[in-house]
């Protein structure tokens, strides 16, 4: 019978903690338009500068321009409800496919909350 290991709260905080430090490449405490274009990049997603731009003004907090850990927190929850949703509603999970847009963009398009 095989287990399955629910993650405790502090295990899933770290492990958000260091997916923000793939992003945070130079390790000043926030995500700037060059290194999201760079860690999108490295995961096979093609952005233009605009679609790089967007995502930094609807996910920086304090209008300086980067996104801060509070930021990419609300980003990422915001992907985990759009994905349970994606799973309530098949019909989403097709257009979703076809259409290519599980980036970042199509999170904040799709349910326009921050």
């Amino acid at each position: 019978m095989m287990t399955v290991h629910m993650k405790t709260a502090s295990e899933m905080e770290i492990e958000l903690q260091q997916s923000f430090k793939v992003f945070d490449a130079n390790g000043d405490g926030f995500i700037n338009a060059s290194e999201l274009r760079q860690a999108m990049t490295t995961i096979g997603e093609k952005m233009t500068e605009k679609d790089i731009n967007d995502i930094i003004k609807q996910w920086d907090s304090d209008g300086d321009g980067k996104i801060d850990y509070k930021g990419y927190f609300l980003l990422l929850k915001l992907r985990d409800s759009c994905n349970s949703l994606v799973e309530q509603e098949p019909q989403l999970s097709l257009t979703y496919r076809a259409t290519h847009l599980c980036n970042m963009q199509y999170y904040t398009n799709m349910c326009n909350i921050a």
